[in-house]
């Protein structure tokens, strides 16, 4: 018994190409979701509202307040660019736990995973934990404002991964935070350069600096967007804007912390401290930009690229040169970010088995034939899809575990569908609990925990069903 137990293992290995031995299994035994009774949640009522933005596990959301003047028959009145032909809404940023609202003057940027968000009060920035609500004032921000109204405020910016917050300082550098271990990094300007906007990359030791030219007099005029927009929330009513350019120049620098510059020729995107992708074309490039050879994928915060060689598909590692070889794999995109900095979700071509592949040793766990239909990961690492059968799967990429649903399903996700064309039902599943419940309407936001909103442009009542 132990022999053929050791040559299951074995073959397993080989067929997934993994460095490994019996380690290396199938996935776990998926347990069932639970249907519970729906508990709705109110959030605004006796106004009409915009929902703007919600935080995770829905305890924060920044809505607009319209005022009766501007909306008739339930539709807001708009221009054809998107401005307000009634007074402008009222912006409420709310905290539904706590029961109150959170005094904001403007949403500055949102995190996003959805985690956290920056508003501006008076002549403050605020950091604010959407989970628990907790604030902190962002110190030496520059608050000058740049005159682009449909543009982000220019003053702080999170990173792609929502892992990082950069904002202007005062005295013109660009400092950066991570936001789990509150550690700061500080980035200069290139000489004789005032820092416009910033952004911080997924990587700690770049960000992305727009510069202009310091004058000399001191005064300083930001580059203006060439724009028939009005303002920030213009975009979703109108029927045409248009974007012509910029008035001003300026340059786009990628800036490591040690000072060295890299022009943005390209869509550069910093992999390793050393190594730069341009994502337009999936090209890999050193610092230097000297060219490297073509990739598949990459993955965030990680020195591990995938990319065919004479060997096949491998996973390769940057900084020490070691490869290992994936067989026949297929990415679901070509720029990952690992869940719990290692699992991605892949798929194996020849069998459409769906893979738990750990990138930083090319490990694999094989889990339920994949049927076409997906969504996701979520961002708690949930990746969502069907089986041939219909049945709803959904698989947590950093434990392993799997959990399904007997109900069979047309378009599967954190919101699904089922039933026959014209006599569709809708659910919301929170895969971290495995409970499911179903929607007396069409959602237009399922969160993570499986709480959902009606799909409404303006809501009359504005408020979510939870599990």
């Amino acid at each position: 018994m132990a022999a053929r137990l050791t040559f299951f293992c074995l073959l397993l290995t080989l067929l997934a190409g993994c460095k490994g031995s019996c380690d290396q299994q199938k996935a776990t035994q998926p347990s069932a979701f639970t249907v519970v009774e729906p508990k709705q949640v109110v959030w605004v009522e006796g106004f009409e509202t915009i929902l703007d933005w919600v935080g995770a596990e829905g305890r924060i959301a920044t809505v607009l307040v319209l005022k009766d003047e501007g909306v008739h028959e339930g539709e807001m009145r708009f221009g054809n660019h998107g401005e307000f032909l009634g007074p402008e809404p009222t912006l409420r940023v709310i905290d539904r736990v706590a029961g109150r609202d959170i005094r904001a003057d403007d949403v500055v940027a949102r995190a996003s995973n959805n985690e956290f968000l920056v508003i501006r009060r008076a002549q403050e920035m605020v950091l604010i934990n959407a989970r628990t609500a907790a604030e902190e004032v962002i110190p030496n921000v520059d608050l000058r404002p740049d005159n682009n109204p449909c543009q982000p405020n220019r003053s702080a910016l999170f990173d792609p991964t929502g892992t990082y917050l950069g904002w202007v300082t005062k005295d013109n550098r660009f400092r950066v935070r991570e936001l789990r271990t509150k550690a700061e990094k500080t980035f200069n300007p290139p000489i004789n350069r005032t820092i416009w906007r910033g952004q911080p990359s997924a990587h700690a030791d770049w960000v992305t600096l727009q510069t202009i030219e310091t004058p000399e007099s001191g005064e300083v005029e930001f580059p203006r967007s060439k724009t028939s927009c009005s303002h920030r929330w213009a975009k979703r009513f109108a029927e045409s804007i248009g974007f012509y350019g910029w008035q001003g120049e300026f340059d786009a620098d990628l800036v490591r912390d040690d000072g060295k510059v890299v022009k943005l020729s390209r869509m550069y995107m910093p992999i390793t401290r050393e190594h730069l992708l341009d994502r337009e074309h999936m090209q890999l490039y050193t610092a230097d930009e000297t060219m490297m050879p073509p990739i598949v994928t990459a993955f965030y915060k990680l020195p591990t690229v995938a990319r065919y060689d004479k060997e096949g598909l491998i996973l390769e590692n940057l900084e020490t040169g070691e490869r290992t070889p994936l067989g026949k794999l297929h990415f679901w995109s070509n720029l990952h970010e690992p869940w719990d900095g290692r699992w991605v979700h892949a798929l194996k071509s020849d069998t459409s088995e769906t893979v738990r592949l750990d990138v930083l040793t090319g490990a694999m766990d094989i889990g339920p034939v994949h049927e076409g239909q997906r969504e996701g990961p979520n961002r708690f690492g949930w990746w969502i899809f069907t089986r041939p059968d219909k049945r709803l799967t959904a698989w947590d990429m950093k434990s392993g575990e799997l959990k399904e649903s007997s109900i069979k399903v047309n378009v599967p996700g954190m919101v699904y569908q089922t039933g026959k064309p014209g006599t569709d039902e809708w659910w919301a599943m929170d895969p971290v609990k495995g409970t499911v419940i179903r929607l007396p309407w069409r959602p237009g936001l399922v969160l993570e925990n499986g709480c959902a909103f009606k799909s409404e442009r303006i809501y009359k009542k504005l408020e979510m069903y939870c599990p």
